[in-house]
């Protein structure tokens, strides 16, 4: 089998009311989502943040990694929030090309994930359709310092195609405070 490591280029992302991070590597491990860190070992840092917003969802730093079958994101922050407290999305611009997809900061999001369900985004359009095959994974749950996550790179946009077609991927991490929502 031939283990190919991802591409991930940096993204900003930001706006008013989210805490945005930024990733990218390549790291070929397989990582067990089970709110144990160990095998994050050798991962490095992808991306760093200053403290923003005490007391709240501030994100210090991510790494990322991927195998054969996952792409995997673990999210470090300043102090111990709780993630149900807050709307996650991640933005995936499967293409790496900022001209296609939906425009988000200078990502063009194919694949966007809201609080663990996919939607598609290939069309320019916001929500174009819900994907499937997800496989979302949190963990852990409640407050902590640190959340480790997963998505399947075998994940199918709404016409049942496969999102994810090359190496080269640029993925946005965002947390929306629930108390700013309308």
């Amino acid at each position: 089998m031939n283990h190919r490591s991802l591409h991930l280029i940096p993204a900003i992302v930001g706006c008013m009311c989210l805490f945005a991070a930024n990733l990218f590597g390549g790291q070929f491990k397989h990582i067990t989502i089970d709110g144990s860190f160990e095998d994050w070992l050798g991962v490095p840092v992808s991306e760093m943040d200053e403290v923003d917003s005490e007391g709240e969802f501030d994100i210090r730093d991510i790494a990322i990694a991927n195998d054969d079958d996952y792409l995997y994101i673990r999210v470090r922050l300043h102090s111990p929030s709780n993630y149900s407290g807050f709307n996650h999305q991640v933005l995936v611009d499967t293409d790496a090309d900022g001209g296609t997809g939906h425009p988000w900061g200078g990502v063009g999001s194919e694949l966007f994930v809201e609080n663990g369900a996919s939607y598609q985004q290939k069309g320019g359009g916001f929500n174009e359709g819900a994907g499937s095959n997800l496989n979302w994974k949190v963990s852990p749950s409640g407050s902590a310092t640190q959340f480790e996550m997963r998505l399947s790179r075998t994940t199918l946009d709404s016409e049942g195609l496969p999102f994810f077609s090359g190496d080269d991927v640029i993925v946005s991490v965002l947390a929306q405070s629930l108390e700013w929502q309308l």
